[in-house]
């Protein structure tokens, strides 16, 4: 069985089994996450604009 093969049996396996694959929605999660940071106590110490220059990254 070549490595296409098995990955193509992998791939039937996994269908089969019913789990849903699919993509996270990153722009959603950093707009959550960046919310509950700007919100939280946590933010006072950071300087202004370094929210930014993480998100860049």
């Amino acid at each position: 069985m070549t490595a296409h093969m098995a990955a193509l049996s992998i791939d039937a396996v996994v269908q089969g089994a019913g789990p849903d694959v699919y993509e996270p929605d990153v722009a959603a999660f950093r707009a959550y996450s960046d919310k509950t940071y700007l919100e939280s106590p946590l933010s006072q110490d950071w300087p202004e604009g370094m929210l930014d220059k993480i998100n860049k990254l």
